[in-house]
């Protein structure tokens, strides 16, 4: 499906987000197919955020950080007086929340790097943030989200309070249809991870699998290598010089592809799936799972998705 632009009323003005719709069938589905829900994808907010109570050292650190994130994104709101005014990738990620509210979908997927860094204030805001959707969130974590072994207990406690108790391999169930969020957030998975998703395959109920990395197709791998190069092994899931874990569980993806709606993910930081990058040499394979992945939701950037069945 093709990108569409999409224009929200916000506190900072009126702004054009950047908006993909995507129809998903379930299997066996006649030609009278009704909804039968819908989710919005989002990915790669990275918020970052500093607190007064924060050190001077964290404040620093966020300003060059929204600094450098705020050069990759140029919307712009309308204000009353007809002038504009460039937001930073905070103000963007909260257009972005007000379009969810507007849609008001039955649940939300981020997939990874929803914050920029591990700390108090991030995971504080990214609470904050998605209790403003309204709606359930499934997260597939991204390699910026999760602790680091030095984070101090304040920042673990912050992330629990947010996070709750997670597994690798989180599975929930949203009108009859299984949603797997696997923790690949540094571009490999584990032999484990692999057998909890055959498992839940093995059931063969509609699935949607969320990633943060994206696994190996041709719809995501030459836009994605004319972004990052050659080498996408810290890129996509299944490249070349990963381990047999990898390999085997991009295998059992498509292996599978016929109960697996659709995968999606983000970390490349481009919109592939559907025809979304054609110009850039996107291709589909029968023999390969429907993926989607996502341009950074700082950008403006969302999906909708309905399911019909």
């Amino acid at each position: 499906m093709a990108i569409t632009k999409v224009q929200v009323n916000t506190e900072y003005g009126k702004c054009v987000l950047e908006e993909s719709r995507v129809v998903l069938t379930l299997p066996g589905a006649g030609e009278n197919a009704k909804p039968i829900c819908r989710f919005v994808h989002i990915s790669d907010s990275h918020m970052v955020v500093s607190r007064p109570e924060d050190s001077p050292e964290i404040i620093e650190k966020v300003a060059h950080t929204r600094k450098f994130w705020n050069q990759f994104t140029d919307i712009r709101a309308e204000l009353p007086d007809g002038s504009e005014r460039r937001l930073d990738l905070m103000e963007v990620n909260y257009a972005v929340a007000e379009r969810i509210r507007e849609l008001s979908p039955d649940g939300v997927f981020i997939t990874g790097d929803a914050v920029d860094n591990p700390s108090v204030s991030n995971y504080i805001t990214l609470g904050e943030y998605m209790d403003s959707l309204g709606t359930k969130c499934f997260i597939s974590l991204g390699n910026h989200d999760c602790p680091e072994e030095d984070s101090d207990d304040s920042t673990r406690a912050a992330y629990d309070s947010v996070m709750g108790k997670r597994d690798d391999v989180m599975i929930d169930t949203v009108c009859g249809i299984d949603i797997v969020s696997v923790f690949d957030g540094y571009g490999t998975v584990t032999a484990k991870e692999t057998e909890i998703l055959r498992k839940q395959l093995e059931r063969g109920r509609p699935t949607v699998v969320l990633l943060h990395a994206p696994v190996k197709t041709l719809s995501v791998e030459e836009p994605a290598r004319r972004s990052w190069g050659d080498d996408l092994s810290h890129w996509i899931v299944g490249s070349d010089g990963q381990s047999q874990e990898c390999l085997d569980f991009v295998r059992l993806i498509n292996e599978n592809k016929d109960n697996i709606l659709a995968v999606f993910s983000g970390h490349v930081h481009l919109a592939s799936g559907g025809g979304e990058a054609e110009d850039q040499g996107e291709s589909f394979s029968e023999d390969e799972v429907l993926q989607y992945t996502a341009h950074p939701a700082f950008m403006g950037f969302l999906r909708v998705i309905d399911i019909v069945g």
